[in-house]
This record gives structure tokens, sequence and C-alpha cells, in this order.
């Protein structure tokens, strides 16, 4: 996120941070920009890979900075972002701007349909409230939404949109908040991650865990399909399609997906394989016994 801009009266504090490009991956970059008192200014542009790590970070030109600041410092207290503008040329070789969808946010709540992100539909939910705005996602006909991201309302505070980015796994929240204290104005401009492909894979786990207890054994495979496919690495998503498949009798599938499971968190989910009666179809399988038996690197032999 993001602090402060001042107008042109006492030496302001300014952070301020704009979308630069895609890349076909899902990977993105963005410009950061900060300046206060008694410190040098950073003026960064920064790489994020497709699982969100951050890969790079090189000097942004500093006319490109100072356009950025006086861009701001210029808006004074104007509910509107500058940075984009101000930035416009700058750019980071194998991202484009072209690769992100941008979702506006209408006037007070907003809602976005995402057919489909990962192979199951969703709805993202923008909701304006007194001290806060949030953004929150909602399978189609769920009751349950899950929060991704709160911003509190300081000033005069906004969401302007959406950047879904490509592969549909994660988003960018364009936020702004300004507010004045005595003769400085605040002006925050700011990229908030949301994690799509995460948080559809907990809603549909969710969901698949109340129909395997109510038996609705293929509805729960469908659904935790489509988490894995969200998010290959949600070990409990794989955990319970083992499970799911184990009910079904499918008990090679339920092998494979136990065993990436157990790979991506072997201390707490070989534990639970040991006693889980919904694994019972495939307790017999010399596989199993491998992945969850202790070990004698286990037992510090």
């Amino acid at each position: 996120m993001l602090v402060a801009c001042a107008g042109p009266r006492p030496a302001p504090s300014v952070q301020l941070r704009a979308f630069l490009g895609a890349s076909d991956d899902g990977a993105y970059s963005y410009a950061e920009i900060s300046e206060s008192p008694g410190a040098a200014l950073l003026a960064r542009k920064v790489t994020v890979d497709a699982r969100g790590k951050q890969t790079s970070d090189q000097a942004l030109e500093p006319a490109s900075a100072q356009a950025a600041l006086a861009a701001a410092a210029q808006a004074g207290a104007a509910a509107n972002r500058t940075v984009e503008a101000a930035l416009g040329a700058v750019s980071m070789e194998g991202f484009s701007l072209e690769r992100a969808t941008f979702l506006a946010a209408a006037e007070g709540s907003t809602r976005w349909s995402l057919e489909p992100v990962q192979g199951a539909p969703c709805e993202l939910i923008l909701l304006d409230e007194e001290a806060e705005l949030r953004i929150s996602m909602r399978l189609p006909g769920g009751r349950e939404e899950l929060v991704l991201y709160r911003l509190p309302k300081v000033g005069r505070t906004r969401i302007e949109g959406v950047l879904l980015l490509p592969g549909a796994r994660r988003a960018l929240a364009r936020t702004l908040s300004v507010w004045s204290d005595g003769d400085s104005v605040y002006r925050l401009e700011g990229l908030a991650e949301l994690e799509l492909g995460a948080a559809l894979a907990t809603l549909l786990d969710a969901r698949a865990v109340r129909a395997l207890q109510t038996g609705r054994l293929a509805q729960a495979r469908e659904d935790l399909e489509r988490a894995v496919r969200a998010a290959p690495r949600d070990a409990v998503a794989h955990y319970n399609l083992a499970c799911a498949w184990a009910l079904l009798g499918e008990e090679d599938k339920a092998i494979l997906a136990l065993g990436k499971a157990i790979d991506l968190e072997p201390e707490a989910l070989r534990d639970q394989a040991l006693r889980d009666p919904d694994l019972d179809g495939i307790r017999h399988r010399v596989e199993l016994k491998l992945m969850i038996e202790p070990r004698s690197e286990d037992l510090g032999e």
C-alpha cells in the first residue's frame, strides 16, 4: 500500500504504486515510488512471478519518479489516481498492460462475474460499507463469502477496480485514499493483490466437505477437482480429493491425490491419513503404508 502525498507546501511523505503490465503466465510488474523527509527517494520497478514471489527489483528512472510525485502533488485532495498517467511511458520487457483485464467499479457496491476462474465460475463482490471497503468471493448460488481484502475508509477512500491477471488465479485491486491534516494532504495510491485461485479452492473445498458428509460423492469429487485446478499447491484440497476418490472406490486415483497432498504438507497430513476413516478403502495399499508409516529418519535413527 501507499502513503501520503502533500501539496507543494511542506516536505511531503509519498508512496505510489502503479501496475506496469503482466506476462502470459500471470506474472506481473509494478512501479513503486516512496519519498519522505530525511530519507532517500525510493523509485523501483518490481516483478512478481506467477506464484507470487518477487523475482527482480530494478531502479526506476529519476525523471519518471519525479513526474509521478509532481502529478500527485498537483492533484492535492482530488479523489483520483495519478500514478498510471504519470508513468504511462514506463514499461518492463516481457510485460504488457493489455494482458490484464480491467474490471471497473461502479458507484457503491459492485459485482463481477468471473466465468470461469480455473474451471469454475465465481463472483467477486465489492462492498462499500460505513467503515471500510471489502472485496470478497462467492460461488454461484452459495451463501458463504470469503473476504479477500479490506480497506479502511480514511478521508476519501475508494477502489477504482480490479485488474484480472492472465491465468485468472490472481488479481490486483487499484486503491486510493486521500485525507487532509492541517496543511498536508495525504494521498495513498496502491495495488492490493487478490489470491483468486486460493480463495476459490477454499470455497469449493468447504462445499465439497459438506457434500462428502451427506453422501454426495460425485458432487464432492467434481468440486475438489476444480479446487486443485484453481490452487494446485493446496494440500488440503488434494487430501480431500483423495478421500472422495477412496469413497468412490477409485483406489489408484485416491493414492495419486494423497501422494500429492503429503508431498505438499507431510507432517500434518501423514498423521491425519493414519486415522482417517474416509481412507479405509485404500488402507490395504502398500503405497499408502509407504506414505504414512513412520520412517527411520522421522524417528531420528
